[in-house]
């Protein structure tokens, strides 16, 4: 059990059940209704961490008709948008000042507030009414760290208070119902938990990025895996176990149509924590074809049961942050969940293992240390066409990763040629819990494809 425990007092309302087969609409969704804000790149479709001018503001409302729009543009940045909790407000970064501002955005009136210096975290509110704005302060360094987490109420933003005196990736830091506890990279990239804002103790659960809190009150902490398809949960507190006596499941969110298998980014909780918001999918250079979808998990947290996609254009649609009001009454046709994880398709028990021998036909380059930052160690995919895959025994080809990087440095002496044949002993990467917190490079079109890991591990 985890020192810190965030598990709350307090309910949340109750959300829709039952699993849907194709893509709902956001108020089928939801049972009630849904905000949603983002950015949209409007450049040369490379700037998918939105740190330029080429980016406008995004928003949708399902109660208002007026479908998705653009809340702003013209503004030196956007970048990370943040919905206060009644979702009147938007709090986002201009990262066009080095130190990053904090700007606020009335839903409403368009109009623009600058708060000060520092990049937004999180917009949270206690239980006294009071909204407060958490911010990443001082020098980031290279692997995207913030020195350390201030925050200030969103009315009085010179009312500034030291929070987290450590560093902690700037990426993803979003708190709890009670405001004690957040999920993040602790203490710094690319080490995924839990910290205890009063206390100041902190639990790694795995490395990995976009480390999350759930909104409610059962202090489930996620961490995102290197191949950027699969949300590893931990279940915090012994009070609440949705697993059984598990504490740690995986839950793939790539299962959406329209996503179909292919990487995804920024996921986020909502403010309700049946429900998250993601951008996909991105396969490998073609960031353009990424949406906003919005899932929603299983009661038991062990599945995405439906989606809804906001947005279907020609743009990169990146950052989203959802506060949605739901209706507990089930509006979804029950079928297969998308996005669930399925033991008997790709996801293993650790130490199972399978030999083939392949021809390579594809490899991904080997990328440099400073390529895979905040990450250290990376794997590389590369594509073999073999005689009998795994599961069919047909011919086919398999997607397996190589360790190409270990503690910062590249393995150069391992040398694939395209045309030669390997042997190959092989784990499933899906799952397991020695890879999922790995980073895992690719130039290949990869889709739902199963991944295998090269093993013996050189480490």
């Amino acid at each position: 059990m985890a020192a810190c425990s965030p598990l709350a007092d307090s309910v949340e309302r109750p959300a829709p059940t039952g699993a849907a087969s194709g893509l709902l609409e956001p108020s089928e969704l939801s049972g009630g209704s849904l905000r949603a804000v983002w950015i949209r790149e409007v450049g040369d479709g490379t700037d998918w961490h939105a740190a330029t001018g080429n980016v406008i503001l995004m928003g949708y409302d399902s109660e208002d008709g007026k479908e998705v729009r653009v809340l702003h543009e013209g503004y030196r940045n956007y970048n990370k948008p943040l919905l206060s909790p009644d979702g009147q407000t938007v709090v986002f970064t201009d990262l066009s000042d080095r130190r990053g501002i904090v700007t606020k955005l009335d839903w409403e009136s368009r109009s623009l507030t600058p708060l000060g210096p520092g990049l937004a975290l999180d917009v949270w509110q206690d239980p006294q009414g009071k909204v407060w704005v958490y911010t990443g302060e001082g020098p980031m360094d290279n692997r995207g760290n913030v020195a350390k987490v201030e925050r200030f109420p969103l009315d009085n933003p010179s009312a500034r208070e030291l929070v987290w005196d450590q560093k902690v990736a700037r990426d993803n830091f979003q708190l709890g119902q009670s405001g004690q506890y957040a999920g993040g990279l602790f203490p710094a990239a690319p080490n995924g938990g839990l910290v205890d804002l009063e206390t100041l103790e902190f639990n790694v659960y795995s490395p990995g990025c976009w480390a999350s809190l759930s909104p409610g009150p059962q202090g489930v902490v996620w961490v995102f895996d290197g191949r950027h398809r699969n949300l590893q949960l931990f279940a915090t507190n012994s009070d609440y176990r949705p697993n059984g006596s598990e504490e740690r499941w995986v839950v793939n969110i790539t299962g959406a149509p329209g996503i179909d298998g292919n990487r995804t980014y920024y996921p986020r909780w909502s403010n309700h924590s049946r429900f998250f918001g993601v951008s996909g999918p991105m396969p490998h250079g073609n960031y353009e074809r990424a949406e906003i979808y919005v899932g929603r998990f299983s009661e038991d947290f062990q599945a995405v049961e439906a989606w809804s996609r906001l947005t279907n254009d020609d743009r990169p649609d990146l950052f989203p942050d959802i506060r949605v009001v739901p209706g507990g009454e089930s509006k979804s046709p029950t079928s297969e969940a998308h996005g669930s994880v399925n033991n008997s398709s790709g996801v293993a028990k650790e130490g199972e293992q399978v030999t083939a021998e392949g021809v390579l036909v594809e490899k991904t380059r080997t990328p440099q240390p400073s390529d895979i930052a905040p990450y250290t160690s990376a794997l590389a995919v590369y594509r073999y066409r073999v005689d009998a895959m795994p599961k069919s025994g047909e011919p086919g080809e398999l997607l397996v990763a190589h360790w190409v990087i270990q503690d910062e440095r590249v393995l150069r002496d391992f040398r694939r040629e395209i045309g030669q044949a390997y042997p190959l002993t092989l784990e499933i990467y899906d799952g397991n819990p020695k890879y999922t917190g790995k980073r895992v490079v690719s130039d290949l079109n990869e889709g739902s494809e199963t991944l295998y890991v090269a093993i013996p591990d050189p480490s």
